[in-house]
């Protein structure tokens, strides 16, 4: 599934509880990451029912801790491990383990730009139906990326606009 997707999942109430967000595409990882938190704690303060790892020295036993933790004064707990990637092999494989049964009150995100196919945790997710992909878009796609988008954000952009928008702008989506 692609990050737009999710989003779309997400926006309609369908919140996975876990996902494994894969791709270097800064605009979709950001946008997907920030609907899943926002549809499990709100647009308030982060806190009681947030979590937030790096890959880099961290552990699964404190991010399982985190996703097996029950949410306070909320429904669900959203844990969020960027740079997944950096974790070890057997830190990746107790994630791995985690996603087959995951916490029915915790969303778990792990967010990484590439993981190895090779992993259980790819593996595992992959055929769990739970990675996202959020690699860059193609630039014969971005035509269609900017008439779907221009709606969304209630803006009416005819075609010439469009094209000349892609023309500035190229690839460049944050922009």
């Amino acid at each position: 599934m692609h990050a737009q997707q999710l989003i779309i999942d997400v926006e309609a109430g369908r919140i996975p509880l876990g996902a494994v967000i894969v791709g270097d595409e800064s605009f979709f990882v950001g946008r997907a990451v920030a609907a899943l938190r926002r549809a499990v704690v709100g647009d308030g303060p982060s806190g009681w029912n947030e979590d937030i790892f790096e890959g880099k020295g961290g552990s699964a036993s404190r991010i399982l801790d985190a996703a097996l933790t029950l949410p306070m004064m909320g429904a669900q707990r959203f844990v969020l491990v960027r740079d997944l990637e950096a974790l070890a092999t057997a830190e990746l494989d107790k994630l791995a383990d985690y996603l087959e049964a995951p916490s029915p009150s915790s969303c778990v995100v792990l967010v990484a730009e590439k993981l190895d196919g090779r992993t259980r945790l790819a593996k595992r997710a992959a055929k769990l139906g739970l990675v996202v992909d959020a690699a860059p878009i193609r630039p014969g796609d971005l035509r269609g990326f900017v008439s779907a988008e221009a709606p969304r954000r209630r803006i009416k952009i005819a075609p010439d606009a469009a094209a000349a928008l892609i023309d500035a702008l190229g690839s460049d989506l944050p922009a």
